[in-house]
């Protein structure tokens, strides 16, 4: 198995308020990489967001403030990418992925009101995988800018919106870390403004090795599952298409 990995972020944020943010494929993106879009929205939404097509969007918010998480695959979804929404200010992420193997697992959201946004746990339900882990938030106001990433996770990231005034302002950001477990409680960011936030954790999972490492006897007439292995998984964590190998 393996880890999926941050290839590159590009970020920015359109001038005053839209209906709609458009955002373009970011320079270098290759095809088969996930593209996750975070995009943050001051105030709560009276609209369903739409995005363009071969995109999956989940919104989640605050009393006053959206994080909509987006994604799709470089080659599949359709650039630039426009979400329509109330007209607000807004700032925008978009991270490309190597390595990963499937869409990402999403938390609910998780909302409060203070300088602390907090990603809940998430159990991904894949088994044991080598993961990436994102936790993300939106935070009202654009400034200050959180300060520090929850403890063990890296790359902190954050980007504001250029709305004209503070109170019409917010800002968005993540952080990751790569850990093979089935469940993670992300911990706390830090140094946010003292307002309305949403946070969300993200489980990114890497490619299983199918790689066999054992052989068949020649002459063997019955198979003894406690032997079958395919790369580092177990017979019961056998996939279709797989070849069996027995020792």
């Amino acid at each position: 198995m393996a880890f999926p990995s941050g290839a590159s972020v590009t970020k920015g944020a359109p001038s005053g308020n839209a209906t709609s943010t458009s955002i373009a494929q970011p320079a270098g993106a290759t095809t088969g990489q996930l593209a996750i879009v975070l995009l943050a929205l001051d105030d709560d939404d009276t609209i369903n967001s739409t995005a363009t097509s071969g995109w999956t969007l989940t919104r989640f918010a605050s009393t006053d403030d959206r994080l909509l998480v987006i994604r799709g695959w470089i080659g599949a979804a359709s650039w630039p990418l426009v979400v329509s929404h109330d007209s607000e200010s807004a700032a925008w992420m978009t991270v490309l992925i190597d390595d990963a193997d499937t869409m990402p697992v999403l938390s609910t959201g998780a909302e409060g009101d203070n300088t602390s946004p907090d990603p809940p746990n998430l159990t991904h339900g894949l088994g044991e995988r080598d993961v990436l882990w994102l936790a993300a938030f939106a935070s009202d106001h654009g400034s200050p800018l959180v300060g520090s990433a929850p403890s063990s996770f890296s790359g902190l990231d954050r980007q504001a919106s250029l709305a004209s005034a503070q109170a019409s302002s917010t800002q968005v950001g993540y952080a990751w870390r790569q850990h093979a477990a089935t469940a993670l409680n992300p911990g706390t960011f830090a140094g946010a403004p003292n307002e309305p936030w949403v946070a969300v954790t993200l489980a990114i999972p890497g490619p299983i090795d199918h790689t066999p490492t054992t052989q068949i006897a020649i002459g063997d007439t019955t198979l003894d599952v406690g032997k079958i292995r395919i790369g580092d998984q177990p017979a019961d964590r056998i996939y279709a298409g797989d070849t069996l190998i027995h020792a």
